[in-house]
């Protein structure tokens, strides 16, 4: 049975709404015929909890929703009920009775009859939209850390935290801002309710069930849950809120007489039509005065172009229209400003001649209206860029990884070992954890389709673009801890030196093999000879464990065995090879025949979020490697047990979400009409399966019989979705891609370099060509959108420079999601057996954080002792820096940025032994030179 109440939320919603010595009222409406309205006056967050979680626990008493006031309420109202609740209560809080504003309540919800809850679909729409909205104000430089986002079990709520007044002008201006966001956010299926801008505002408690009408199916009752809160709030300013409120359109005077309010309905659509000015959609909206308008929503601003779906035309029924864009550069223009520009020889310019739209034109129309004009007639290119722009450019960092088992399974734990040996990048070490798992498991698991079954062995290619990605210290150190823990598979390993003859032999030799490659630059070298060609078919066919049968050439050995059975295969590789190896040793056969959709690629591009000197000492050691070894041994001694492979089935909740996730996604790549696309997704589809199975295997406790829980099929579709897809896609864009036979190829990987930009003379001294035939690759690249030029103009301080910018290539951005598929429960935290715990140590103090995994919340530097240093930005980064590279438990400090800790009165940065033992009994005084040893 479902939960019908959280306390953990309660609780929080006090913390979060509530600062100390402040007041909340907790209100139920319509609570029944005997009870009425139930009120009651909080003033401690363990009251708040205890009484708001025994009214939503009450099973014999459901009500429709517990409210309590957003706002703080006045200190007097205690009186009336101090924490505790009464019944058929005549008197609430008022908004008078509101002490200050310190939330802009934003409650986005979807269009439907009133009284009855949303379906599935109108919830997820809802809870998009308001990321959506997050999203655009933090664009407009609202702060990221000011927003608490939450399900309000129908919907999402939005709220934002500000500091205004109880007074009239502040109380206009929260109105303001709702409706200026519901002119800028709702659509036809969901808006943003402008009535929640009273200061009294009740609002629903998190943890506490919204109960609108009956609970059918397709219209079920929900918990209100927090879906994220900042670890430290900031505060949205006065200008801030003024500038969002100044977006609200108002009717604007005509200057025509045949345009005068008034006349005729203005239809922004079919003006639009008539200058050609593209139109992304139109929608209707009701301004404050009850009008129903019609927007015309334009793909790009009048002003400046590079303003995307941010711009709109206004039209009211008589006849008055508006122009608004929400960026702050524009903010300040109106309907005359943008006729200026669409028809630049209007009766509202008479003292200006009616002609072309040249920059001597343009000039007068800004010296009349304060207009900045982009594209004049005779204007110079406009590939014209800054130094500033220039330098800001640089290549997009590509997908980023984020990994969201819970903090006990052993890929995380791997993670964090890895994380504290080496530098590499995160995800190469979640890779590792994950073929460890696949190998461990030697086919003892397996799950069984109508279109045939599916064992967990992997093949996975991690690429980087230098040795300083640290590929090579992941893969020695994932085999070295395999063949510790399960010795047998060192003589199962593919040798180095390999003929298709030998890899055949050996396979018939050990049908459960493993394949580990720290540079496969000379495997896949191999693979393209003409007598190889045959072999990636049979890697192929291995991938799926399908027996097979090969007889080889007869030998010149008397006696030698030509004829090969391989029974029982299942096969796991590991390559690692640098991007540039990958593109050059690989053909485009090889995306066309599937060879490549099926592994695993690994494939970071932008900077790590770590970085280790090379340092003088003993190979570096850690002191939870013991820990990870153990996991992993006592996982390959519980799969041992089984003397036949265990048939795994998907829970309910699992099968449902991996059907609905199969058929939208196979839905969108098929529309994309992009073949590598959907010869990808093919392959990655059944490679949840494989994930799931894995994740399963990785947590404490598994058991081979307990159905595969919806969390983990959940995770391996985000992880396919979000990272496994694209990084394919960015990998397919390498193959056969030579630099040193190809000029093209070569002109991207020089700049690929250079962070995407470089001058033209510094290309062509690379490529070593004529300058024409460069001049001609270069036309040919900025045809195909490979590359732009810009030009740097020095204003006379210096030649003009020609830059060539890389757009883009190869680099490619996560696959857009969708709203949530399937209504699945948290992760929730799973323990081991205390009495499992070896030296007395809590298997959960051993759940090891990441920083690719658990966000860290900067902390406030502490104030410098010299005025100087309070000055300097650089000083205080500094300090701040080394704030996140001392631990506040222990003292020492580290070469790289630590966990982000708070619990009771201590909070700061833990080192990671601190969070696997706990702080020492008497921590020692901090020494920058201590190492991170095994026992410290």
């Amino acid at each position: 049975m479902a939960a019908i109440f959280d306390s953990a939320d309660i609780r929080r919603t006090w913390q979060v709404y509530r600062e100390p010595g402040e007041v909340a009222e907790v209100r139920i409406l319509n609570a029944g015929k005997w009870l009425g309205t139930v009120s009651g006056y909080f003033d401690n967050e363990e009251d708040f909890t205890k009484i708001v979680s025994e009214l939503a626990s009450d099973p014999d008493h459901p009500v429709p929703a517990i409210y309590f006031t957003i706002n703080p309420v006045s200190p007097d109202l205690l009186a009336r009920a101090a924490n505790r609740t009464i019944a058929k209560a005549k008197n609430t809080t008022s908004d008078a009775d509101i002490v200050a504003l310190h939330w802009l309540p934003g409650d986005l919800d979807s269009k439907r009859p009133a009284g009855i809850s949303s379906t599935d679909e109108e919830h997820d729409a809802a809870i998009a939209k308001a990321y959506e909205v997050r999203g655009r104000l933090i664009e407009l430089g609202w702060p990221k850390n000011a927003f608490v986002l939450a399900d309000s079990g129908n919907g999402a709520h939005l709220d934002t935290k500000i500091n205004l007044q109880n007074v009239p002008g502040d109380v206009a201006l929260v109105k303001r801002c709702l409706e200026a966001m519901d002119f800028l956010f709702s659509d036809e299926t969901i808006h943003v309710d402008t009535t929640s801008q009273n200061p009294a505002r009740i609002w629903k408690v998190r943890g506490t069930m919204a109960r609108k009408g009956d609970s059918i199916q397709e219209r079920p009752h929900r918990l209100s849950r927090f879906l994220e809160v900042p670890e430290t709030m900031e505060t949205v300013t006065r200008e801030q809120l003024e500038a969002l409120a100044a977006m609200l359109p108002e009717p604007e005077k005509i200057l025509q007489p045949s345009q005068s309010i008034g006349g005729p309905g203005f239809d922004p659509g079919a003006y639009c039509q008539a200058h050609n000015l593209p139109v992304h959609h139109s929608k209707t909206w009701t301004d404050p005065s009850g009008t129903k308008c019609t927007v015309a929503v334009l793909e790009q601003c009048i002003f400046n172009p590079d303003h995307h779906l941010s711009a709109v035309i206004i039209g009211w029924p008589n006849g008055a229209r508006s122009y608004r864009c929400r960026h702050n550069s524009c903010l300040s223009k109106r309907w005359k400003d943008a006729k200026a520009i669409i028809e630049p020889g209007a009766d509202s310019f008479d003292c200006i001649p009616t002609m072309d739209l040249t920059r001597a034109r343009a000039d007068a129309i800004e010296a009349a209206t304060g207009v900045h004009i982009f594209n004049a007639a005779d204007d110079p290119s406009q590939n014209e860029i800054s130094e500033e722009e220039l330098n800001a450019y640089s290549l997009p960092a590509g997908p980023k990884f984020e990994c969201n088992l819970p903090k006990d399974h052993f890929i995380q734990r791997f993670m964090a070992y890895g994380s504290d040996i080496s530098d590499a990048y995160i995800e190469y070490w979640f890779a590792a954890g994950l073929f460890a798992l696949a190998v461990i498991a030697d086919k003892k698991m397996k799950v069984e389709l109508k279109q045939g079954t599916i064992y967990p062995n992997l093949y996975i290619s991690i690429n980087g673009k230098s040795s300083l990605a640290r590929k090579s210290t992941v893969v020695d150190k994932a085999e070295a801890m395999l063949c510790q823990v399960k010795p047998s598979l060192l003589p199962a390993m593919v040798p180095t030196e390999f003929s298709p003859e030998a890899f055949t032999e050996h396979m018939s030799d050990y049908n459960h093999a493993t394949w580990v490659r720290d540079e496969a630059a000379g495997v896949l070298s191999l693979m393209k000879k003409d007598y190889m060609r045959g072999f990636k078919d049979s890697l192929m066919q291995l991938y799926d464990s399908k027996p097979f049968y090969r007889k080889l050439r007869t030998s010149q050995r008397k006696g030698a065995k030509t004829e090969f059975r391989v029974d029982d295969p299942y096969l796991n590789l590991l390559w690692a090879t640098t991007d540039a190896s990958l593109g050059a040793n690989t053909e485009q056969n090889d995306t066309l025949s599937g060879f490549m959709a099926r592994f695993l690629f690994f494939f970071p591009q932008g900077n790590k979020t770590k970085w280790l000197p090379l340092e003088e000492g003993t190979a570096a050691n850690s002191i939870f490697e013991s820990v990870v070894r153990d996991q992993l041994a006592e996982i390959a001694a519980q799969l041992q047990e089984l003397h036949e492979c265990q048939a795994m089935h998907f829970s309910p909740e699992a099968a449902r979400y991996y059907t609905e996730w199969q058929r939208i996604r196979e839905q969108e790549w098929t529309a994309s009409n992009d073949g590598n696309a959907m010869q990808i997704y093919s392959r990655l589809a059944p490679t949840v399966i494989k994930l799931a199975m894995l994740f399963e295997l990785g947590m404490p406790g598994f058991d081979p019989s307990s159905p595969i829980r919806a969390e983990f099929v959940e995770e391996a579709c985000n992880l396919v979705d979000s990272y496994f897809m694209p990084t394919a896609r960015a990998v397919y864009d390498l193959v056969g891609a030579n630099a040193e036979k190809n000029v093209i190829d070569r002109i991207v990987a020089y700049l690929k370099k250079h962070n995407g930009k470089a001058t033209r003379k510094e290309i062509l001294r690379d490529v070593k060509i004529k300058s024409t035939d460069f001049g001609e690759f270069l036309s040919t690249m900025e045809e195909s959108g490979q590359v732009e030029t810009k030009t740097v103009k020095r204003g006379g301080k210096g030649r003009d420079s020609v830059y060539v910018v890389l757009l883009d290539t190869g680099n490619v951005g996560n696959v857009a999601k969708v709203a949530k598929i399937a209504k699945v429960a948290k992760v929730e935290e799973i323990h081991s057996n205390p009495s499992e715990d070896k030296e007395g140590k809590k298997s959960t103090l051993a759940t090891l954080a990441t920083k690719a995994t658990f966000p860290i919340m900067a902390t406030q530097p502490p104030k410098p002792n010299s005025t100087a240093a309070k000055e300097d930005p650089g000083f205080q980064k500094f300090r701040g820096k080394m704030k996140k590279r001392t631990c506040c438990l222990c003292g020492r400090t580290f070469p790289y940025d630590l966990t982000y800790h708070a619990n009771g009165d201590k909070s700061g940065y833990e080192c990671t032994t601190c969070l696997m033992h706990g702080p020492p009994p008497e921590p020692e005084k901090a020494n920058p030179q201590t190492k991170l040893e095994a026992g410290a």
